[in-house]
């Protein structure tokens, strides 16, 4: 299942439903407090969306605080091994380390994507 992602200003946020109230809901993601918004319609949710992230970007510069969660880049992932070997193997025959070659795949994927990655300018 793809999920939904709101992007305004720099910032993603979630589109979520909650049953038992009825209505739309949602959290700024990879923010350095939690933030969430509601509203009945999707247009109204969009709009709340852009509100909170106005309200928090004008706290963290009244609060000097760095609005952004840091990404320190790196991170593990699980792959197969056969596919660990093939990378590994075709890294090297280009003159290449492993973190090099997956950081390109990866960048120059995500650059055909920009649905995925719509902060890239």
């Amino acid at each position: 299942m793809k999920s939904d992602l709101l992007t305004y200003s720099g910032y993603c946020g979630t589109v979520g439903y909650c049953k038992d109230k009825n209505i739309l809901i949602g959290e700024i993601l990879y923010i350095n407090e939690p933030i969430t918004y509601q509203a009945f319609t999707l247009p109204l949710l969009f709009e709340a969306f852009m509100d909170a992230v106005e309200d928090y970007v004008v706290r963290c510069e009244m609060n000097k605080k760095r609005p952004q969660q840091t990404f320190k880049g790196i991170f593990q992932i699980r792959i197969n091994p056969e596919v660990h070997r093939q990378c590994t193997l075709f890294a090297r025959k280009n003159g290449m380390s492993l973190n090099e070659y997956i950081s390109t795949v990866l960048a120059e994927h995500l650059k055909t994507q920009p649905e995925l990655f719509p902060f890239q300018q």
